[in-house]
């Protein structure tokens, strides 16, 4: 089988098991990338199986000044791709479990702020506001407070809302890994405003376009809410975030203020496993570190102390 074909084949695979289509083109965007290094170095045969000629790639993207993150990614597709050809019978063993891993500079998550979620909040008028006004209020407070990803929130339905039981469910998760996320009290009253003051329209969606003026209420999409939240960060005078900024501030907020469990948080992020979120997160837990720092620091403060009747 061609290595094309195979690519091919991988990726209807892939789609049979139900993975989601950012995922399928992740997948062919960075093999294909591999293929057309091989193409270009004229490597043909079974050289492209050979563990030297993967790491010549990886260098060779390394040479191209791209990140560590994307050199990375390469990395992870092909070993998926190439575990796929063993479990599959076209390979006897995969090549890449000889490469070593590239290692990725640790960089800190870009969040919003405290500070400037609050700005943000309070530029979008309360009283006497529109209801696209209290529908991005209730947005904004919403990814705050849960963490949800920007298709998430986009695509959440009125029912799976329980403001009694203070729980949202994401039915349409990453990975189709369903959950429930804990609502905060204090959106009670936006929510109440927002559902009250929204054009009244047959359609099962919490949230709908600003189209509704026009008429007709198609769901809000993810795409729609970050271009929403980048209008609202110009007009409030702040850098452009994206729905991803206030997920990780979520998420470094309740490991740092809230102390929250590292297991605990994983299932409200919709991580596949806590390793994904130690991984991600655990470098940038500073109150905890500062915690056991004071702690360690009080007990050998404790030891160097004089005890009893023993001379100064």
């Amino acid at each position: 089988m061609l290595l094309t074909d195979a690519l091919e084949a991988f990726l209807v695979s892939r789609s049979a098991e139900g993975k989601a289509q950012k995922t399928i083109s992740f997948y062919r965007d960075n093999i294909s990338t591999y293929l057309a290094y091989l193409e270009e170095a004229r490597l043909l045969g079974d050289a492209w199986a050979d563990p030297k000629t993967i790491e010549l790639f990886l260098l060779s993207e390394r040479s191209r000044n791209l990140s560590d993150f994307t050199v990375h990614a390469r990395y992870r597709a092909l070993r998926v791709f190439c575990n796929w050809l063993v479990s599959r019978g076209l390979l006897q063993s995969s090549p890449i479990g000889k490469v070593r891993e590239p290692k990725r500079a640790a960089t800190v998550p870009r969040r919003i702020s405290i500070e400037e979620y609050e700005v943000l909040l309070n530029s979008i008028p309360v009283e006497g506001g529109v209801w696209l006004d209290n529908r991005d209020r209730l947005l904004l407070q919403l990814l705050f407070w849960t963490g949800l990803r920007a298709g998430e929130a986009a695509g959440l339905q009125t029912s799976e809302v329980n403001l009694a039981g203070r729980l949202v469910f994401i039915r349409k998760a990453k990975g189709r890994r369903s959950r429930y996320v804990p609502l905060p009290r204090h959106l009670d009253e936006p929510l109440t405003r927002y559902l009250f003051s929204r054009p009244q329209f047959n359609t099962p969606f919490l949230f709908i376009s600003c189209r509704a003026f026009m008429g007709f209420a198609p769901a809000l999409t993810g795409q729609g809410l970050s271009q929403m939240i980048r209008r609202r960060c110009a007009a409030a005078g702040l850098p452009a975030y994206g729905a991803h900024a206030f997920r990780h501030a979520f998420a470094l907020t309740m490991l740092n203020q809230g102390g929250i469990d590292m297991g605990i948080l994983a299932k409200l992020l919709g991580h596949s496993s806590p390793v994904v979120t130690q991984q991600f997160y655990a470098d940038w837990e500073t109150d905890s570190l500062r915690r056991a720092y004071d702690l360690a620091e009080l007990a050998i403060s404790t030891d160097l102390l004089p005890q009893g009747n023993e001379p100064v």
